[in-house]
């Protein structure tokens, strides 16, 4: 079932997206890390990220590139956990390789770090009936490791615009010279209508050589199944 959705997916892609496309990991993009319903060993092929990996056609799990004068981020935030599955955060080894990127890249070039998880959220409000319950599930809703990336993005005055899914949900945050974007989910509440008063639609944003933006929220506008 799983390969059948992948094949859709990616001759819809081929068929009827001409633009180019660049891919970010999520956790629904992971196969088999909870053992128990995976039913799987973990000595599988593509196991984890792999399949992921080679769906997308990437070589790694994050990386770097330049475009029309920006340099954009691409990180991997979904990092396993035995009792939860997967956590928000960076590995040391990503930290590290992030922090070397943003030390050799140009001052004056405007950056955008791209993750699924949100680094920094405000929307987890929604929720908070849930965490109180089961507080444990917050760490897989957002970055858990957010003040040391916050403190790193603070040498690096280039960095611009951090963009994240994962919630559903849409909210901008302006903070220590940041602009964290959630940028919604064409899926909407699961294809169930909107997620907390959030449309299913996808984010549009400009980027300027100066360095600014603008960003608008689109509603896809489809029927929700019943």
């Amino acid at each position: 079932r799983t390969e059948l959705q992948w094949d859709l997916w990616k001759r819809v892609l081929k068929n009827e997206c001409p633009m180019p496309v660049e891919h970010c990991i999520g956790n629904h993009d992971v196969w088999g890390w909870d053992k128990k319903k995976s039913k799987t060993t973990g000595r599988e092929d593509q196991w984890g990220k792999q399949s992921a990996l080679d769906n997308f056609g990437l070589d790694r799990r994050y990386r770097s590139f330049d475009k029309a004068g920006w340099h954009f981020i691409v990180l991997d935030s979904i990092h396993p956990h035995d009792e939860l599955t997967y956590i928000g955060k960076l590995d040391d080894e990503q930290f590290d390789w992030l922090a070397g990127d943003l030390k050799k890249t140009d001052r004056g070039t405007p950056t955008v770090i791209v993750s699924h998880i949100p680094i920094l959220t405000v929307a987890l409000v929604e929720f908070s009936d849930v965490f109180a319950r089961q507080p444990e599930r917050r760490q897989g809703a957002t970055h858990v490791d957010a003040k040391r990336i916050v403190d790193l993005f603070k040498q690096h005055p280039n960095v611009k615009l951090c963009l994240s899914g994962h919630l559903h949900l849409t909210e901008r945050i302006d903070y220590s010279g940041v602009t964290y974007i959630c940028s919604g989910a064409v899926s909407g509440n699961w294809w169930r209508g909107d997620h907390h008063h959030t449309d299913e639609g996808y984010t549009v944003i400009d980027l300027y050589n100066d360095g600014t933006f603008d960003n608008q929220y689109v509603a896809y506008g489809w029927t929700p199944r019943e």
